[in-house]
């Protein structure tokens, strides 16, 4: 998996030195808007995602995100602990049915694009783009097939998804599960739970 970045590059030098190239990474402000989301670098959608409908109504918890936020988790969903190396870039990890798994980044750089996948071969899969939009909020999501280089993956069905919430957050999701359709049926579960939050 790679985000893409531009960079800035400038040079130093000193008295009798070459100059030296330096290179720092761009700082933009984030989207806040579906319409931003679809302007940053990234796999172009095809058309609207398939959605499995709605999850329950009935919120059974929430957990709370480092940026003080709150997500509502429905039947089958439960917060998992963060794994060695998470710290910086992921805020949380969820598992839920079919033994799916999500793992939740928020964003706040513009000069990063979406995520995309590079196999082990270093292949780039064309991959399934498609959108949901809901007011100024939503997603873009890329799917792919399992990488033929990785055959004993216990979750190769893979999907990653950019989404801003009602109140303007970016987030960047990642699905895997053992089947195209669980994986399917888990982003669109989670799309819709974010796009309840307010706060």
């Amino acid at each position: 998996m790679r985000a893409l970045t531009l960079a800035l590059v400038v040079t130093a030098s000193s008295a009798g030195a070459a100059q030296v190239p330096l290179v720092r990474r761009a700082d933009r402000p984030p989207p806040t808007t579906f319409a931003g989301l679809q302007l940053l670098p990234g796999p172009s959608p095809s058309g609207p995602c398939e959605v499995f409908g709605p999850p329950d109504t009935v919120a059974v918890t929430s957990i709370a995100l480092p940026d003080t936020s709150h997500l509502l988790l429905v039947a089958g969903w439960q917060e998992q602990p963060l794994l060695e190396g998470d710290q910086g870039h992921t805020e949380a990890r969820l598992a839920g049915p079919a033994d799916a798994r999500i793992s939740i980044s928020r964003k706040r750089n513009g000069a990063q694009g979406r995520h995309f996948l590079i196999y082990r071969s270093g292949v780039l899969p064309e991959g399934r783009v498609c959108w949901v939009q809901e007011g100024s909020a939503g997603a873009i999501w890329a799917s792919y097939e399992p990488d033929p280089g990785v055959p004993d993956d216990p979750r190769p069905f893979v999907g990653f998804g950019e989404l801003i919430t009602p109140a303007g957050r970016w987030y960047s999701l990642t699905v895997s599960s053992r089947t195209a359709q669980d994986r399917d049926r888990a982003a669109s579960t989670i799309t819709a739970l974010f796009l309840r939050q307010r706060q």
